[in-house]
């Protein structure tokens, strides 16, 4: 059986990167994974403010249908336990990343929710002074399984551009077999992807800024940086106020904590 049809995507990423992977990058494909089977959903819903105003268009997020019977990691909790509380709310899209990062607490904290599953826990292992610092290190058994990994990653990238222009059904097959460790594969865009970079870059921008790690200047490079996210300047704090602010970010109750992603948080 092959390792990826066992891990989540979140947990390759540990598995790949160990205490390197950074918190942007395990919440993104935690979340794409969630939306890929169906736990989540996402549904644009237009508004107008008031006649004068334009009508617009957001991204809201609700249950899907497969989210009563999944059987939730707690790496995943992050994103799940405000619709475990009230399954009718919609959240506005960027609420729900800002959730995230406000439910994770830190990147320390993220890591240690997945190094220590039930599937990895024995690939990592951590002395006393690395578990002051929140820190882990390969175990030999964590050495093989992340080379197995690799090897099947390799693979994946090497045939499953082919499949997708010549054998659909091919390419089905595998994305059913691999599920959502699709979106770690090299060569390989998804419109949704993208769209959760950029809300993750915005993130990250301002905890940064909120937390006094760095200015504005620090992200002058990225200023045409917006579809794609790739930089490990996490600042691994799930802390402040997640740049939300004014607004409806909302529909239905709220049972929304820190951010204010519901209640609080404006529209697009």
């Amino acid at each position: 059986m092959r390792q990826l049809t066992q891990l989540t995507p979140a947990e390759t990423l540990i598995l790949k990167s160990g205490d390197k992977a950074p918190l942007g990058d395990l919440l993104k494909v935690t979340l794409l994974d969630l939306l890929l089977k169906q736990v989540l959903v996402i549904e644009e819903i237009q508004r107008q403010a008031s006649r004068r105003e334009p009508v617009r268009t957001n991204k809201y997020v609700s249950v899907g249908k497969n989210f009563r019977n999944y059987v939730k990691k707690p790496h995943e909790w992050v994103f799940l336990s405000i619709f475990d509380k009230n399954r009718a709310i919609k959240i506005l899209f960027r609420n729900l990343v800002c959730v995230g990062f406000q439910q994770a607490e830190s990147e320390k904290d993220y890591q240690h929710s997945l190094v220590t599953s039930n599937y990895l826990k024995e690939a990592f292992s951590s002395t006393f002074f690395q578990k002051i610092m929140g820190r882990f290190s390969y175990s030999n058994k964590g050495l093989a399984l992340r080379d197995v990994v690799m090897r099947e990653i390799q693979e994946y990238e090497s045939s499953l551009p082919e499949q997708i222009g010549r054998n659909s059904k091919l390419a089905l097959e595998t994305l059913r077999v691999i599920g959502g460790n699709i979106f770690l594969l090299k060569g390989l865009e998804f419109a949704i992807a993208k769209e959760i970079d950029k809300e993750i870059f915005k993130q990250l921008k301002k905890e940064i800024v909120v937390s006094g790690g760095c200015g504005s200047g620090c992200w002058s490079g990225y200023n045409d940086y917006s579809d794609s996210f790739d930089s490990s300047g996490s600042s691994g704090s799930g802390g402040g106020d997640g740049g939300c602010s004014g607004g409806s970010g909302c529909s239905g109750d709220s049972g929304c904590s820190g951010c204010s992603g519901c209640g609080g948080c404006g529209g697009d």
